[in-house]
C-alpha cells in the first residue's frame, strides 16, 4: 500500500511541476498577476524569460549564442529608449533596442532596432513586445 500512495504522490507531484513549467514559459507579457510581481521568490521564477541568442545582430550587447534573460512582467506602456525588447515580429521573435517612442492617436509605437543595423528601423506597437532585457 505504501508503494502505491507513493507512486500517486509522485506522479501528482511531476504533473504539477510540468503545469507549473508549462507556465512559466508560454504565459504572455502582461499574463502574470500584479500579485506576483511583488512576491521576490515567485517573481523571479514566473517572470525569468531565458533566451538563446541566434545570429550576431545584436553584438556586442548580446553574444551568438549565449543565453540571455528577459523579463516577463513588464508594462508594455512604459517601456523607454534603449530598453532591449523581445518582440513578436509575425511569428518569429525578435530581439531589437528601442531607439525612439512616438504616441500617434493616442497609440505608443516603439521604434526599433538591432545593434548591427541601427538605421534599420522597425515599428512596434506595445502589444507585440514579450519581455525586456535583464541586464
Amino acid at each position: 500500500m505504501n508503494k502505491k500512495v507513493l507512486k500517486i504522490a509522485a506522479v501528482i507531484f511531476a504533473v504539477l511541476i510540468a503545469l507549473l513549467i508549462a507556465f512559466i514559459r508560454f504565459v504572455p507579457a502582461g499574463g502574470i498577476p500584479d500579485v506576483l510581481k511583488n512576491n521576490k521568490t515567485a517573481g523571479k521564477v514566473l517572470c525569468v524569460y531565458p533566451v538563446q541568442v541566434v545570429g550576431s545582430s545584436m553584438e556586442p550587447l548580446l553574444k551568438e549564442g549565449r543565453r540571455a534573460i528577459f523579463n516577463k512582467c513588464f508594462n508594455q506602456n512604459e517601456l523607454k529608449v534603449n530598453d532591449v525588447v523581445l518582440f513578436n515580429d509575425r511569428g518569429s521573435k525578435r530581439i531589437s533596442t528601442i531607439r525612439e517612442v512616438t504616441q500617434a492617436r493616442d497609440e505608443i509605437i516603439y521604434k526599433v532596432s538591432q545593434e548591427a543595423r541601427i538605421n534599420d528601423i522597425m515599428e512596434v506597437n506595445p502589444e507585440q513586445v514579450l519581455a525586456v532585457y535583464k541586464d
